[in-house]
């Protein structure tokens, strides 16, 4: 009774490391990725709330740590609207492509599992039309016989 208990111990501490690997090594990293696209999605959408122009065409904007105030250029902040504009159009683009690719995939399925429904019936069709032809040809030989055949088929 030892050995087993050891062993079914053994088995929960074994599953309980590979469940923290797996949590460690795979769903950290994926969940750090979507923090930092969130993170961006929302720095893109509060873009312009922490902004504010002034006269000498600078933007004042916030610091990283958001305690001081710091100074960019109006040409620098152009620059980087566009390149984040050019930025989520191509990843805007390559969602659309993968959406497109997505549709076309599920409309070839369709079509084969169609084909395949299409071929079952034509496949019961022909079984059913040959067990009907032996049925009558039974039918037909059995009225060929004479009583005397018929009560001992």
């Amino acid at each position: 009774m030892d050995q087993k208990n050891g062993n079914f111990l053994s088995a929960i501490f074994l599953c309980m490391i590979v469940l923290l690997g797996w949590q460690y090594f795979v769903v950290e990293p994926k969940l750090a990725a979507e923090r930092a696209r969130q993170a961006e999605l929302q720095k893109l959408q509060g873009g312009a709330d922490g902004f504010e122009l002034r006269k000498d065409a600078d933007v004042v904007a916030p610091d990283a740590n958001g305690l001081g105030v710091g100074t960019l250029n109006a040409q620098q902040g152009e620059a980087e609207a566009q390149v984040l504009q050019q930025k989520l159009a191509a990843e805007a683009q390559g969602k659309r492509d993968i959406g497109f690719a997505d549709a076309e995939v599920q409309s070839a399925m369709a079509e084969a599992i169609e084909k395949q429904g299409e071929a079952e019936a034509l496949t019961l069709e022909r079984r059913m039309s040959a067990e009907a032809k032996g049925l009558e040809e039974k039918l037909q030989a059995l009225n060929a016989m004479d009583q005397s055949a018929r009560d001992y088929e």
